[in-house]
């Protein structure tokens, strides 16, 4: 790829960072201690997450790539044909990495057996990993020798359905797999990667197409934003489809490190769509002109919280759902965090209408007030899970519904006062009751301070740092400079 396109790729790399630290959080970068257990390779188990990171990166440009330069593009657009084919050779290769990384698992087998082509022939004919794999490799291939010779619209719609079709494939390997009683989780699994690769390689595509075509690419992104909305919320649905498939109910949401992750992913995607309800409203209010590079600007930011995204799935995709959820199971740091603070950053990200609702006086005078009562509900809560005190009287599921909707309300209500107060002192005493509540539960929980612990409250008072950062009032400046600036911007 040109350094120009590397430039939109390279953000996305936050996916590895955040897909290791996860899984050495739950425990995947371990090797097993059990006599008898073959030990599976240290180099192995950091090393498929690693090659997934790549694959999915890798077919989130190829599907990108496809459908800008060969579909929407009112003629085949021969630089991102070239990049279809180089991102398709990218994704080949992850695919035969990933086939030596599978066999080194799933056998616990060195680097050095795991080439054996007896034992490779026998991995990809007769299982689904990897048949799937070698249905991905044959399809890959052939985008990679047709996306450069696009000609016209029905050869770009060819390379972008074969692309699609390589995307979903990884679906039928995930948790549910292909077996009876799972077909909606497969399919929507199959879905909800396609729609990602959309989404993700869209905007790479659509910048690079832009900044190249200037204002005669206006038509084609305006296209690219519906259709990026209408897979935004086909990854919704097909989230809360799969989500439901492999939880019982709301509790592990609160109770499992599964749960926890699945809310992250859930703040992440609130505010990616604030970045595409930006994208919209640019597209309205800016000069066609200035359309390009704004969208530029955004991308940028908007590709590392979508390399997050990625990291998470991968994350996801190697850890087993939890069992079922009993009463006095005590509730995850992450989760109660993501609850309480992450998902009310995020909605006043997203939502800027949402920042101006009223509240009373007392309140945004005092600040303080509202803190303090965050970090109750927080203890609270923490406490009730590991009593099981509320979930023996109604239930744990209706435990942990309850227990949600008043965290996530305290915490919205919180933030907002904090937003409008524009005063730091309430959101340094949210973080010390956090740092707080999250060592007591860790106390009475028997553990240590973890990485989880240490990696979750970092998160915590990054997102009450952007708070303080974001509510503050903007300067006033002489018109002239304004004006000025803004003509810089443009």
């Amino acid at each position: 790829m040109k350094t120009s396109a590397w430039r939109y790729v390279v953000p996305l790399g936050t996916a590895f960072p955040i897909a290791l630290l996860v899984l050495a959080t739950l425990g995947g970068l371990s090797e097993t201690g059990l006599i008898g257990i073959p030990i599976v390779p240290w180099y192995t188990l950091f090393g498929l997450p690693i090659d997934l990171v790549i694959r999915d990166i890798a077919t989130a440009c190829t599907v990108g790539f496809a459908l800008i330069g060969g579909v929407l593009a009112p003629r085949p657009d021969p630089y991102l044909g070239k990049l279809t084919s180089a991102a398709a050779l990218v994704w080949l290769a992850a695919l035969l990495s990933q086939t030596v990384f599978t066999v080194s698992e799933v056998l616990a087998l060195p680097m050095s057996g795991s080439f054996d082509l007896t034992i490779m022939r026998s991995l990809l004919t007769q299982t689904t990993v990897g048949q799937v794999i070698l249905g991905q490799i044959a399809l890959v291939a052939l985008i990679a020798l047709l996306g450069w010779v696009v000609l016209g619209k029905t050869t770009g719609w060819i390379v972008l359905g074969i692309a699609v079709v390589a995307a979903y494939l990884p679906g039928l390997t995930g948790h549910s797999g292909i077996q009876e009683g799972h077909t909606s989780a497969t399919i929507a699994l199959g879905f909800h990667l396609v729609s990602m690769a959309v989404w993700i390689g869209g905007l790479i595509a659509i910048t690079l197409y832009a900044l190249r075509a200037g204002v005669a690419s206006e038509k084609v992104i305006r296209t690219y934003s519906t259709i990026a909305l209408i897979a935004v919320i086909v990854i919704a649905e097909s989230g809360l489809v799969n989500a439901s498939m492999r939880l019982d109910g709301l509790a592990p949401f609160l109770t499992s490190p599964y749960g926890a992750v699945i809310i992250a992913k859930v703040a992440i995607l609130i505010v990616l769509i604030g970045f595409g309800w930006q994208h919209r409203q640019n597209l309205t209010r800016l000069h066609s002109a200035a359309v390009p590079k704004s969208l530029a600007a955004l991308a940028s930011i908007e590709l590392l919280w979508m390399g997050v995204v990625v990291g998470l799935a991968v994350a996801l995709s190697r850890t087993a759902p939890p069992a079922n959820a009993i009463a006095g199971e005590p509730f995850e740091m992450g989760s109660l965090a993501g609850i309480a603070i992450f998902l009310p950053v995020a909605i006043f990200f997203a939502f800027p209408r949402f920042r101006a609702a009223r509240v009373p006086r007392f309140f945004v005078s005092y600040a303080e007030v509202s803190a303090i009562v965050l970090g109750v509900v927080i203890y609270g809560a923490s406490e009730l899970s590991r009593t099981g005190a509320l979930a023996s009287v109604i239930g744990v599921q209706v435990s942990a519904l309850v227990i949600g909707i008043v965290l996530l309300g305290a915490g919205v209500f919180a933030i907002l006062v904090q937003w409008q107060s524009h005063s730091i002192s309430g959101l340094i005493i949210i973080g010390l009751l956090w740092c707080g509540n999250a060592y007591w539960l860790l106390v009475q929980n028997d553990q240590g301070v973890t990485l989880a612990a240490i990696a979750v409250t970092a998160a915590v008072l990054g997102s009450l740092a952007f708070v303080w950062w974001a509510s503050q009032p903007q300067l006033d400046v002489d018109p002239n400079v304004r004006a000025g600036q803004d003509s810089v911007r443009a």
